[in-house]
């Protein structure tokens, strides 16, 4: 029995979760960097320095950023999200995210229904489109060579008829070619 090779698999699963701190850790400094001070943004800009002081205190605000990520990362891996400093009563974001998330996979399901029903759509009619206009060239070359065929039965000359033999078998010739080829098994 074969060794199942884990070096490509366990390659990214280390990426996957590279990228996913990086991003997190962006997004997280991107945020404080962004929005200034949460504390004059919960508090209003009329705020005691000891209320700012105190409400850093209180929220961990006066860690540095990087102790502030790190506590963030870890409550996030556990299921903590932490609380909400805007939500009167400071609501646990879990709560926030549990309370929403019912409406967020309606939308998400409804909106993935819709996709795919308009790509099922897109692809079979863009596969028709092609085959019928396959078809559709071929019985039109076929046709035109069978009806020029049958005018030089009836009579017409040969002036008249040629080109329209030659343009229907370049069509024929031109439409198989794959066919052929793929028959004699040349690429």
């Amino acid at each position: 029995m074969p060794a199942i090779n884990l070096a490509p698999a366990s390659r990214r699963l280390g990426g996957v979760v590279l990228i996913a701190f990086l991003g997190a850790a962006l997004v997280f400094f991107v945020m404080r960097a962004g929005h200034g001070d949460p504390a004059l943004t919960a508090l209003g800009d009329q705020a005691t320095p000891e209320a700012i002081a105190a409400f850093h205190k209180r929220w961990g605000l006066d860690a540095p950023l990087v102790v502030q990520f790190w506590r963030w990362l870890s409550g996030a891996l556990t299921g903590n999200f932490g609380v909400s400093m805007t939500v009167a009563g400071g609501v646990p974001i879990a709560d926030l995210i549990a309370s929403r998330l019912p409406n967020t996979l309606f939308i998400g399901f409804y909106a993935m229904a819709i996709a795919v029903a308009i790509s099922l759509v897109a692809g079979f009619g863009m596969l028709s489109l092609k085959t019928w206009a396959w078809w559709l060239g071929l019985i039109g070359a076929a046709w035109s060579l069978a009806s020029s065929i049958w005018g030089l039965t009836q009579g017409a000359s040969w002036c008249l008829a040629l080109p329209a033999l030659i343009l229907p078998a370049i069509v024929i010739i031109y439409l198989l070619q794959p066919r052929v080829r793929q028959a004699f098994g040349r690429p």
